[in-house]
């Protein structure tokens, strides 16, 4: 998986609120699949997490793995997690943490985004409730 879609998913994750499931390669260059939460954040290729491998038993909680170790990820769109609010305002005003936002470079009168990076999502306005429908990376 590009660099960037995984820069891009851990920034939405975080934002919403929302797991990831990934792959990630250890140490010894084996490939395991996780879910994390993720508690923190920092420009040098660091994430905090708490981690489930999804066939084992115990979680791990607050553990380092390094992003450019994640071979594969995806939000899980029915999870959440509370974010720690410290994390929410690292992410909004730590200039070094700038890749992990979306920018919005235009919007068509229906409604959808096309944003810098080449990700492509819908918002729908239902009252005073919003829902964003994600189409995906290019």
């Amino acid at each position: 998986m590009a660099d960037n879609k995984i820069t891009v998913l851990i920034g939405q994750a975080i934002r919403e609120g929302k797991y990831l499931n990934i792959t990630y390669k250890n140490q010894n260059e084996e490939i395991n699949p996780f879910w994390i939460s993720i508690l923190d954040i920092n420009a040098d290729d660091e994430l905090y997490v708490n981690m489930f491998n999804v066939t084992k038993d115990d979680p791990i909680y607050d553990a380092k793995i390094y992003i450019s170790r994640i071979q594969t990820a995806e939000i899980l769109k029915f999870s959440h997690y509370d974010v720690p609010d410290e994390l929410i305002r690292k992410i909004n005003e730590d200039e070094s943490l700038q890749k992990y936002h979306l920018m919005i470079s235009g919007k068509s009168t229906t409604g959808l985004y096309v944003v810098s990076r080449s990700i492509f999502y819908t918002t729908y306005y239902m009252g005073n409730q919003t829902a964003t429908k994600f189409y995906g990376i290019i």
